[in-house]
């Protein structure tokens, strides 16, 4: 009985074994290391270092001495395209590149360089600034496990910029804090500082994050956050991550500076920004007469991968992916993100055979058949293609537009349209469970024709594919924003069904019956008659974050007098609900029909709201005269408030009668509105917190769309009861005047276990008594050590001068200096000390990795 007892004492205080830690834990990268892994841990750990790097550059770390970031001082070379040997020179240092593992489109080995993972290229312009995470562009793929704890260590080397990270898709369900919205949530993290993210994977499906400050995402700031079903664990080989981006010559610096948005009088080009690198309005993209973008797409990359592309169709040297893939494939999966700047993008393959969409932001839908895919900004779907016998298939992500201009030219000599294809092929060589990642080189071309572009001289509506050929007018298109799409086939959002058998118990809430009245209805015009607005309001963030709510000294209130003048309607917009309410929000794209200029406002708009998913409930489209082009509002629509249209009204009997029977939409975090039409979507408020409400086409949140969507919990006041410790500073937030009681309890935790294993065990005399005390232990007091990341609300009334903080563990693991392995042998304090206190944040003693 006595030796029973001392077993149960010592699984109960000891430290938990080597070889069990090992299978509860995996750190993927340290700084400046790939993380290629998918990690299937039940604790996944990152150490991610975020900097700078130029395009067309090979990194190299065998110059200098030994650092404590890694083992040699990291230099970039740039690399040039050689043209006359086929080769890749470093022009700097005199070398030619040398490496067994680029080939070109046929398999034949080319001359790269002796790190693959180092050359950097894009689109083969030089010279342009990225943001990349541990030298890489896009940032790591997180493919985890759902339940998984991610944890996040980012260190910021930006010389010039202060960043955050939002987790797009995860719900952050009592983690509001570590949501990463930039003066929402947190203030971002300044230049050479670091930062901890712990996030729960709880939401599965494809995901995403990004920087969520100013326009950091076009600069490469980004990457995919996967999260694996059980079933899909133990074999994703085929499930292929595809990051897009439209990508643009320029930073984001310069991006700004081009201002296309701002207001012009030249001749019909509303439009003119002050760039010198800003296109003509014949080379912007129109898609039904609406234009799609602004600005001029150089490049579409997938991956960080595409080709630019000039005026007579001459290419540069570039990079593209190849996926090499297990023999018995029969089925390969995009797990297809848009994580762009500004316009929708079309998904195809290249032999038009169809596509299957299975899933939409995270959740799974029935499979769904067409032949193109169009994405918003923002938006991620899964896209499954069956190899039908082939050993080889492309794929191939464009610019979604059907002409330039609102009236082609015909003699006018047209950008060519930005696309890159992506080949993925069966070959013996993985293994099962197991791709081949391959980089292809992409030697300059002429006159190879593109896919999908306009022929000159034919109606617009008419389009060529690689051989020549006229689409098929039977092809469907996907996700269609407007009613007709070039004359074929359209599948909306609303003609997707969800998979209840498979996530029944999946989504945050039962969808509400369609005629069930909703608790609070809000109205959302999104438009640019008063530059990128929201009911003609642009969005003034808070001097701080909403660290103990809305408090006016701290935000631009919305007053009569701001919104009273014309010129100057800039305030913070707030839209409050109280929680669990059932929420409806009203979402249109809408602008006054006033003169020949008119159409050069309209546009396309991708809305996302955090924390949340919502239900879609209804999809509305412009007019269109017999040609497909835009001539009017919705029908349900009515522009209100001044020639501007600021905002929008609806006409309740055609709601009324467009209304669907069905309970079983989809799901979704972001939805495309169509131009000139609108969406309507529900949710129930579940998930307290100030939450963004924004149009993800970068340039339009930037320069002022989003909102705010308050959600109050009255009775436990979260989650302002639980202010973490040592979040990054900005105006008078100031954490380091809070209390700190984390270290002294450390202390208490090596005591406690000093008393156990030297004292107690010592002596069966103590049974009686400790027979009790672990009672105590076991009920009481290890259940605040195991669970302390845990929040704990505490009463409102406790909260009103200074916030009580309780997510103590956090802090205890940012006290100690972050792990910077230089030497995998490396074994000393610091180490041990960061180990200890990750470890803490899950209730673990010790982390021997």
């Amino acid at each position: 009985m006595n030796f029973l007892f001392l077993i149960f004492l010592h699984r109960t205080f000891s430290k938990p074994n080597e070889e069990q830690e090992t299978k509860t834990r995996q750190v993927i990268c340290h700084y400046d290391e790939p993380c290629n892994d998918a990690c299937t841990a039940d604790v996944c750990e990152y150490f991610w270092n975020i900097e700078y790097r130029l395009t067309n550059t090979w990194r190299t770390r065998d110059y200098g001495q030994r650092t404590n970031v890694a083992k040699g001082s990291l230099r970039d070379f740039s690399v040039t395209w050689n043209h006359t040997r086929h080769n890749l020179d470093i022009v700097q240092i005199g070398l030619t590149a040398n490496t067994p593992f680029l080939v070109d489109q046929k398999g034949n080995t080319l001359n790269p360089l002796n790190e693959l993972e180092n050359l950097f290229f894009t689109d083969g312009q030089e010279e342009r600034r990225v943001i990349t995470t541990n030298g890489h562009f896009p940032g790591p793929s997180v493919i985890v496990n759902k339940g998984a704890k991610v944890i996040i260590h980012v260190k910021s080397a930006l010389h010039d910029q202060a960043f955050t990270l939002h987790w797009h898709g995860q719900h952050m369900m009592n983690n509001y804090w570590m949501d990463g919205g930039a003066m929402f949530s947190q203030c971002p993290v300044n230049s050479f500082n670091e930062f901890t993210y712990v996030i729960e994977a709880e939401n599965t499906g494809t995901h995403w994050y990004h920087s969520h400050k100013g326009l950091q995402r076009a600069d490469g700031l980004h990457g995919a956050f996967i999260v694996l079903e059980e079933e899909e664990q133990k074999d994703h080989a085929n499930k292929i991550p595809f990051v897009m981006t439209d990508w643009y010559r320029d930073d984001s610096d310069f991006l700004a500076a081009a201002d296309p948005y701002r207001y012009g009088f030249s001749g019909g080009d509303r439009f003119t920004g002050t760039g010198a690198r800003t296109c003509t309005t014949p080379e912007k993209g129109f898609l039904n007469g609406a234009k799609v973008s602004s600005y001029c797409v150089d490049s579409i990359l997938v991956n960080g991968h595409g080709q630019f592309r000039h005026k007579n169709d001459s290419s540069e040297f570039s990079i593209g992916e190849q996926f090499v893939l297990p023999y018995e494939t029969e089925t390969v999966e995009l797990k297809a993100i848009h994580a762009g700047f500004e316009v929708p993008i079309l998904v195809r393959r290249a032999d038009s055979l169809p596509i299957y969409a299975t899933g939409t932001d995270g959740r799974r839908i029935k499979s769904t058949a067409g032949h193109g895919l169009i994405f918003g900004v923002g938006e991620t779907w899964n896209i499954e293609s069956e190899l039908n016998g082939l050993d080889e298939i492309e794929f191939i992500a464009e610019i979604m537009v059907e002409g330039y201009g609102h009236v082609v030219d015909p003699d006018y000599q047209l950008s060519p349209r930005p696309f890159v294809r992506v080949s993925v092929k069966r070959s013996s060589a993985p293994f099962r469970g197991e791709r081949i990642r391959n980089l292809v080189a992409l030697e300059p071309w002429k006159d190879m024709p593109p896919p999908l572009r306009p022929h000159e001289g034919r109606d617009v509506t008419e389009f060529m594919d690689y051989d020549g050929n006229l689409d098929h007018p039977s092809f469907t298109y996907l996700n269609c924003p407007l009613a007709n799409y070039r004359g074929f086939n359209c599948v909306g959002i609303m003609d997707f069904l969800r998979d209840e058998s498979i996530e029944a118990d999946a989504y945050q809430y039962d969808p509400a019956e369609i005629h069930e009245e909703p608790d609070q209805v809000i109205e959302l015009n999104l438009n640019l008659a008063r530059g990128s607005s929201i009911n003609g309001i642009k969005f003034a963030y808070p001097y701080r974050p909403f660290f103990d709510g809305i408090k006016d000294e701290y935000i631009t209130p919305c007053t009569e007098e701001i919104l009273g003048d014309e010129g100057n309607r800039t305030c913070t917009q707030i839209f409050t609900v109280q929680k669990d309410e059932l929420v409806e929000i009203r979402i249109s794209a809408a602008h006054e029909i006033t003169n020949e200029n008119s159409p050069y406002e309209w546009t396309y708009h991708a809305l996302h709201l955090h924390g949340y998913e919502f239900f879609v409930q209804e999809l509305g489209f412009p007019r269109l005269d017999e040609h497909r082009k835009i001539i009017g509002l919705d029908d349900a629509l009515t522009c209100i408030g001044g020639s501007r249209c600021p905002r929008v009204e609806y006409r309740e009997d055609i709601l009324k009668t467009r209304r669907l029977r069905s309970k079983n939409t989809v799901a979704k975090n972001t939805i495309l509105v169509p131009a000139m039409g609108y969406a309507i979507v529900r949710f129930r408020a579940t998930n307290p917190g100030i939450w963004p409400m924004h149009c993800h086409q970068l340039f339009h949140n930037a320069q002022g769309m989003a909102v705010a969507l308050n959600v109050e919990d009255k009775e436990e006041n979260k989650p302002y009861s639980y202010l973490p410790k040592d979040f990054p500073t900005c105006a008078d937030y100031d954490p380091t005047t809070l209390k700190k009681n984390s270290l002294k309890k450390t202390w208490f935790k090596r005591f406690l276990a000093i008393i156990t294993h030297h004292i107690f065990y010592s002596s069966s005399i103590s049974l009686v008594l400790l027979s009790a005390l672990v009672f105590v232990i076991k009920s009481v007091i290890l259940p605040k050590i195991k669970n302390r990341h845990q929040y704990k609300p505490v009463k409102e009334e406790d909260n009103e001068d200074q916030p009580l903080i309780e997510h103590d563990d956090l802090q205890h693991a940012l006290d100690c200096p972050h792990y910077t392995p230089a030497n995998e042998n490396d074994n000393d304090e610091e180490d041990a000390c960061e180990h200890n206190n990750i470890a803490s944040v899950f209730g673990t003693e010790q982390w021997n990795d």
